[in-house]
């Protein structure tokens, strides 16, 4: 009996265990999931977590294809990995820079301006652009990016505006130039690149003292360097200072014994100090590393030239024309070669071919009046003086023998005339 009622007691208590919990007011599945806080989806959670790092794993991937130079690979990767992250304005310009090294400018252009869209105050995207146009020649352009990214703070400073004094220095505004200079200088007083480059703008400016300084502290810094020596050397030679520049290049050949341009320097160094025995060594030298016809020979038929050696200085200067037929300095020393040669139809030959808008066509055609005039042509050396005076030439020493020409014909009016229209 005590079994029975403590059956139907636990009969009871089931049911209205049962009755409770399909009540309306009890909690179901659906409002137990409103009370309780959101379960996270394990796949989501795992996408959101890992993005960037399957995003950077991509970059490294294109970091291996471009190790074999496999572009196409690389750009696949990379712009994988900016559609996974394209928060990262260093994706976006990584992608811009294999298009680059594709050699597809094109595409790379497109990208960089994507990304400066993107990413408008990335100093590396403005980066990429300047040196971008820096490459393609548009100067104004690379300018401006490079000067956006040092306003963003780039950590290229240095390099910026290095590049910056560059710029400014090719188009001419040397004192911006020196400007980007002295900042790097300032911040980094032993700087060789900028002090090399400070003392080669004050040398295109003729501010000797200054560049002088500059390019010993150049050396002092980094120790002879080449280009540095070579510059100094220049200055030297520019100077007068004919010894001092011949060390600095005797020293430069020490480190370099091939450098043709060395070499063209220092043979003419020494025959101006009339030592042609050792200008005859160097000349050796400088045939032995250049191949007859080279521009670099030039030198040598000039110097032939300077000792009256006139066979020899045509045939050097022979060679350089035949390789280099637009080189109008070969073609005007080599047309006066055959002028002291006394072979005048040569020389009048190689002086009508020197182009117009070469700093040697004035000396060429007043070259070939007096080879006229030497021949007693007088009224085409005088035609082609007057040539000359029609086109616009104002030079005293046009006047002087064009009125000399007149005197010599008797035409004395003609003569007086010119001379006062050069001294107006």
């Amino acid at each position: 009996m005590n079994f029975y009622c403590l059956f139907f007691k636990l009969k009871f208590l089931a049911l209205v265990a049962v009755v409770f919990l399909c009540c309306s007011g009890c909690v179901t599945p659906q409002n137990m999931a409103a009370d309780s806080p959101p379960v996270e989806d394990p796949a989501a959670v795992r996408s959101e977590k890992d993005v960037v790092a399957e995003a950077y794993r991509l970059y490294t991937a294109a970091s291996l294809a471009l190790s074999e130079r496999d572009f196409g690979k690389a750009s696949s990767f990379l712009s994988r990995a900016v559609e996974l992250d394209p928060s990262s304005a260093h994706l976006c310009v990584s992608l811009a820079r294999v298009y680059r090294q594709s050699g597809d400018m094109e595409a790379a252009l497109a990208q960089g301006l994507e990304c400066a869209r993107l990413h408008v105050e990335s100093p590396e995207v403005y980066v990429f652009l300047g040196d971008l146009h820096a490459t393609g020649g548009d100067d104004e352009t690379a300018a401006e990016h490079y000067s956006e990214a040092l306003r963003l703070g780039s950590l290229e400073d240095q390099r910026l505006r290095l590049m910056l004094a560059n710029l400014s220095a090719k188009q001419g505004r040397y004192r911006e130039a020196l400007e980007n200079l002295e900042i790097i200088l300032e911040k980094n007083p032993d700087h060789p690149v900028a002090e090399y480059f400070r003392g080669r703008i004050h040398l295109q400016l003729k501010e000797y003292p200054e560049a002088e300084a500059s390019l010993l502290a150049a050396i002092e810094s980094s120790g002879n360097i080449g280009p540095v020596l070579f510059d100094l050397g220049t200055l030297y030679q520019i100077t007068g200072r004919t010894e001092e520049a011949v060390e600095i290049f005797e020293s430069l050949l020490t480190l370099r014994p091939d450098d043709t341009a060395a070499l063209e320097r220092i043979i003419t160094l020494y025959v101006d100090l009339g030592k042609h025995e050792l200008a005859e060594q160097y000349i050796k030298r400088l045939k032995e590393v250049t191949e007859k016809g080279e521009l670099q020979r030039q030198v040598i038929g000039l110097v032939y030239l300077k000792q009256g050696r006139y066979d020899r200085a045509i045939e050097e200067l022979e060679a350089v024309v035949k390789e280099e037929p637009d080189d109008s300095k070969s073609r005007h020393y080599l047309a006066t070669a055959y002028q002291q040669a006394g072979d005048t139809d040569r020389a009048i030959s190689h002086f009508n071919r020197v182009p117009e808008d070469s700093v040697y066509y004035f000396n060429s055609r007043v070259h070939i009046a007096l080879i006229y005039n030497d021949l007693e042509q007088r009224d085409q050396a005088v035609t082609v003086l007057q040539q000359l005076r029609e086109a616009g030439e104002t030079r005293s020493e046009l006047y002087l023998i064009l009125s000399t020409l007149f005197e010599q014909q008797e035409k004395y009016d003609d003569a007086e005339a010119v001379v006062h229209e050069g001294l107006v």
